[in-house]
């Protein structure tokens, strides 16, 4: 959804994690607002709702918040077939 509508994308993470004090979720909705383009204060905020999530918080700082490499196909295309 980052990558297709970044601004729908931003606007539904940043709605839903308002309603979540799940550390997992929060983390899940910080690197997809770092995928959309979101600001790193918006980030950095639902980051640090949790304190569990500063290992993430710092590795970004660390790669000076690029997102993580995703893999391009979720539906499994990229593995080869093992029927014959």
């Amino acid at each position: 959804m980052s990558a297709i509508n970044p601004t729908l994308a931003r606007d539904v993470m940043r709605a839903r994690s308002d309603t979540t004090s799940d550390p997992l979720l929060l983390r899940i909705f910080a690197l997809g607002l770092l995928r959309a383009q979101a600001d790193r204060g918006t980030i950095v905020a639902v980051l640090d709702r949790d304190s569990r999530n500063a290992l993430l918080k710092r590795y970004l700082k660390t790669v000076n918040w690029e997102p993580p490499p995703v893999v391009a196909d979720f539906g499994g295309s990229e593995v080869e077939s093992t029927t014959a």
